[in-house]
């Protein structure tokens, strides 16, 4: 679907919602994130409004304090730097200012991807915050999820709408899913998604329990009711038994 995604994305604005939902989309599989982390409810649209906050009055989601660019060995780079020569980071921090486990505050680290930029995460990030500085400026209260609505010359919030819309058009497009006959399955996309497929993906090449929880912030063991019957577990369950079938007879 990210594929699909980027190819529509190649003659789109940079600032438009398509182009802001395929960065989104490709840090958040990264960090398994949850929609209140990013993304904003139906009912939060338009930048007059009032995004989520917490007990505390602390926004959920990310706002640009909570990213910092780095240079090789580890220097971190001023934004103006980062954002004037976007060749030199090649690692970024982000802040989780809220969790659901509790673990406020913790800080996850991205790198470079040197084998694919499109799967790079730093350079979606550094493409988010491009993005939020041209179209808001350098307000550190304000959610960094934004995009330019052309239809009617705003600035928007990316909300979970946004989020269930894009993703069972392309699911549907895929995976050839009639939205009327086949509204049960591609109502199973949703903002979630993207945390429920960062579990598949690990699971999938063989992570280890303690890997999945450490990388995707869990604290319990909930993340299980998210893995599936995939075929390449399923395979690698063919080879264990076919590599037992060879060994020798006592």
């Amino acid at each position: 679907m990210q594929v699909l995604l980027r190819s529509k994305v190649s003659a789109s604005a940079p600032n438009c919602k398509l182009s802001a939902l395929c960065d989104w989309f490709s840090v958040m599989l990264h960090a398994g994130a949850r929609r209140c982390e990013w993304a904003q409810p139906p009912h939060i649209s338009d930048l007059t409004h009032t995004p989520e906050l917490n007990v505390r009055g602390t926004h959920v989601a990310f706002c640009l304090n909570d990213i910092t660019f780095f240079r090789l060995g580890k220097r971190s780079l001023t934004l103006d730097k980062a954002l004037t020569h976007p060749h030199l980071p090649t690692m970024v921090t982000v802040c989780f200012r809220v969790q659901k486990n509790g673990a406020h505050g913790e800080t996850k680290l991205f790198t470079q991807n040197t084998h694919d930029l499109n799967l790079c995460p730093v350079r979606h990030w550094l493409s988010i915050v491009q993005r939020f500085v041209h179209l808001v400026g350098r307000d550190e209260h304000i959610p960094l999820a934004v995009y330019h609505d052309a239809t009617v010359n705003r600035v928007r919030y990316l909300t979970s709408t946004d989020i269930e819309q894009q993703m069972r058009l392309l699911a549907a497009e895929l995976h050839d899913l009639d939205p009327i006959r086949d509204a049960k399955d591609l109502a199973r996309f949703s903002a979630h998604s993207l945390r429920v497929g960062a579990c598949c993906v690990l699971q999938a090449l063989g992570f280890e329990e303690h890997e999945i929880e450490k990388l995707l912030r869990w604290k319990s063991k909930t993340w299980q009711l998210y893995t599936h019957n995939l075929c390449v577990v399923s395979q690698k369950h063919n080879k264990a038994i076919f590599d037992a079938s060879t060994m020798p007879q006592f």
